[in-house]
């Protein structure tokens, strides 16, 4: 497996052009962000936007090899009928996210809805209106740096395998001292 970890500055860059592109299909009332994934995007993009934003939160991954279904895991109470919300997440993997915050999204009778994500991939069952780049590698985001460390610690079994592997990635020696290193 491949990994392309990314920086908040390149991530940060990435969520403006995000926000150039999306602009095209405006205006919006909302950005509805796909928690947890969606939650740094869509704080950058209320920025870049000026958009008030509302949290759709979902639940998908458990592990790098584990995988469970999308659940939701609060209600979504919002108002956004005739409204026009911009979806977001940070990443359309398989795409089930997506699918399932579309299913509920389209319940509340919005008047448009359209989607983005930064990163797409190539065996994904949604493609979202507007990426930003496709990979095939496993994104590491900056948000996500102690569930990486104790997902490679997980996946590799032992702690120095795990420590070298995230050092090729260009983690920072404090979060592996942290995160692998402490008993």
């Amino acid at each position: 497996m491949q990994f392309y970890a990314i920086s908040w500055e390149v991530l940060h860059m990435f969520a403006f052009q995000l926000a150039k592109k999306v602009q095209k299909k405006g205006p919006y009332d909302y950005i509805i962000a796909i928690a947890r994934g969606g939650l740094s995007i869509g704080h950058m993009l209320t920025d870049f936007l000026d958009l008030p934003i509302l949290i759709l939160n979902l639940s998908s991954y458990t592990h790098y090899t584990d995988k469970q279904e999308v659940t939701l895991l609060e209600s979504f109470n919002a108002n956004i009928a005739h409204k026009r919300v911009l979806l977001v997440d940070d990443v359309s993997d398989t795409g089930d996210s997506f699918i399932k915050a579309m299913e509920i999204i389209r319940a509340k009778k919005p008047l448009r809805i359209v989607s983005a994500s930064v990163f797409i991939k190539p065996q994904t069952h949604f493609r979202p209106d507007f990426h930003c780049k496709e990979t095939t590698k496993w994104i590491v985001f900056p948000s996500e740096i102690r569930e990486t460390a104790q997902g490679f610690k997980h996946m590799y079994k032992d702690p120095q395998q795990a420590k070298i592997q995230l050092q090729k990635i260009g983690i920072h020696e404090q979060f592996i001292q942290e995160y692998i290193e402490k008993k």
